[in-house]
C-alpha cells in the first residue's frame, strides 16, 4: 500500500487503541516514511483493558501472545508489539527498522560493550559474567546518547 494510506490506517487504529494503552506509536516502514509499506506496525504499552478491546473488536486475529499480536485491520496486516516502560525504547528502535539497519546497529553496540536481550539494552564485557540490563532508558534518544552514537532519524535507517 502507499505510505499515505498506511499512515492514515495506522493513525486511525492507533486512536482506536489509545484508550487501552499507556503509550502507543507507529513503527516500521510507516515511521520510516517509505513510499510503499507492506503492513502496519505499532508498538504499545498496554493497560489491562487492551484484552477487553480484543474481545469486543471484530478483527481476525492470526497470532496473540504476551508480546505480539497480529491481526487484520481494513484488510491490512497489523503487527502490534506489546512492551513495558522498561522495554519501550529498545522495542521502538528495533520495530522501526529497517532489518538491515538494526542488524548493523546490534553489531555496533556489541563493539562498545552492549547487547539487546528481551528488548532491553544490557551491558556486557570483561567485568560482567551475565549481561546487566541498563536502567533509566525511556526513549530511543537515551540509547543513542548512552552509546555515544549520533542520532539517526527513522527516515535514514536504511
Amino acid at each position: 500500500m502507499k505510505y499515505i494510506e498506511g499512515y492514515e490506517l495506522a493513525t486511525s487504529l492507533m486512536h482506536e487503541l489509545s484508550p487501552f494503552c499507556k503509550r502507543i506509536s507507529i513503527a516500521g516502514s510507516i515511521r520510516r516514511r517509505k513510499a510503499e509499506v507492506g503492513d502496519i506496525e505499532l508498538v504499545a504499552i498496554p493497560t489491562w483493558k487492551l484484552e477487553d478491546w480484543r474481545l469486543r473488536c471484530h478483527y481476525r486475529f492470526e497470532k496473540k501472545g504476551n508480546k505480539y499480536w497480529q491481526f487484520y485491520y481494513c484488510n491490512e496486516t497489523v503487527d502490534l508489539f506489546l512492551c513495558t516502560e522498561g522495554t519501550w525504547a529498545m522495542n521502538y528502535l528495533i520495530r522501526t527498522g529497517s532489518a538491515e539497519w538494526i542488524h548493523q546497529f546490534m553489531i555496533d553496540i556489541q563493539k562498545v560493550g552492549y547487547c539487546s536481550i528481551d528488548s532491553r539494552l544490557c551491558r556486557i564485557g570483561k567485568d560482567c559474567d551475565v549481561p546487566e540490563p541498563v536502567t533509566g532508558i525511556k526513549e530511543e534518544l537515551d540509547i543513542f546518547k548512552l552509546l555515544n552514537m549520533p542520532w539517526v532519524s527513522p527516515e535514514n535507517r536504511k
